[in-house]
């Protein structure tokens, strides 16, 4: 929909405008064969050019993690004309300046949960991921040195964070999985990411634009009420029908519907709940139906076991 982004807001230096980047694609993970192959097909969407600009006022933060940190965003009216973007609830993922390629993987994931099937339904709707290099007249950004970003974790975390290295993605090289033979180089391997390193001297300002959703789901407030339970079941393999495990399933990773949540066409309802958090999600093929089991039972396994209570 957007081809550039415009950030401003009181925590700003001034505004910063970032253009729409290319994901980063997975290699495929075969269940079965436990085994990653490369996957040429699986291509990253070509960043739209000149299909229209977004001006955002950054607001409150609602919420953070290892990865990123999310803040309200409130779209700035073009008065040349009609902006129906005005009408959009929404939010940005602003990555840690050493996350920018896991944020691109998230990106990728996205890309490939078709709108108003998956994508909508029991994901929030993703409007693109932009990226911008800061000069360095925008150091130290003030995103990054302030009290949200010290959040979310526990004492002494972040001094202990490696600023030249972002998170292993689960298809990165493993000494302990095995990749198909003879796989030629699938999009990951030729992607510009596959490469890339944080450079604290020339940071990235990486962020994926998409619906804001509501509160995690609470344990406390939520957890007994068994219809939720139904909803996250029935998202969980609605999930798994595009042959993906979510990897990282607990509470905060799951959040109640934006407001314009489409119709579940599967399931014939609105879901109240969506799943967040796919970058380290893994990614197989369609094969047969007894794969499809085979990933149904692996993901409702995840659905309230020992992780998602810890």
């Amino acid at each position: 929909m957007f081809s550039t982004l415009t950030l401003r807001g009181t925590h700003l230096p001034g505004p910063i405008t970032l253009a729409r980047r290319e994901s980063f694609p997975a290699r495929q993970y075969d269940l079965d064969k436990e085994q990653y192959a490369n996957r040429p097909d699986w291509l990253a969407v070509e960043p739209p050019q000149n299909s229209g600009h977004l001006s955002l006022e950054l607001g409150e933060r609602i919420g953070g993690g290892r990865s990123a940190v999310v803040y309200s965003v409130k779209a700035i009216p073009n008065a040349s004309r009609i902006d129906e973007s005005c009408d959009l609830d929404l939010c940005v993922k602003v990555a840690r300046p050493n996350r920018c390629r896991s944020l691109a993987r998230e990106a990728w994931i996205l890309e490939q949960l078709p709108e108003g099937v998956t994508q909508g339904v029991i994901t929030p709707r993703c409007y693109g991921f932009f990226a911008v290099d800061l000069s360095p007249r925008q150091l130290p950004f003030p995103l990054w040195s302030g009290d949200d970003y010290f959040m979310d974790a526990s004492p002494g975390h972040w001094e202990k964070d490696d600023p030249t290295q972002d998170d292993p993605l689960y298809d990165d090289d493993r000494p302990d999985e095995v990749r198909c033979p003879g796989s030629p180089p699938g999009a990951r391997e030729l992607s510009p990411w596959v490469n890339w390193r944080p450079d604290p001297g020339a940071p990235l300002l990486s962020v994926l634009l998409m619906a804001r959703g509501g509160r995690t789901f609470s344990m406390a407030e939520d957890d007994w009420d068994r219809s939720n339970h139904k909803d996250i079941e029935d998202i969980l393999d609605d999930l798994s029908a595009k042959y993906m495990l979510h990897v990282d399933l607990r509470p905060s990773n799951v959040i109640r519907a934006p407001s314009h949540t489409q119709e579940c066409g599967v399931h014939k309802c609105v879901h109240k709940w969506n799943i967040i958090d796919l970058a380290w999600s893994t990614v197989d093929g369609p094969k047969d139906d007894e794969k499809l089991a085979l990933i149904c039972e692996l993901q409702r396994g995840k659905w309230r076991n020992r992780y998602w209570y810890a």
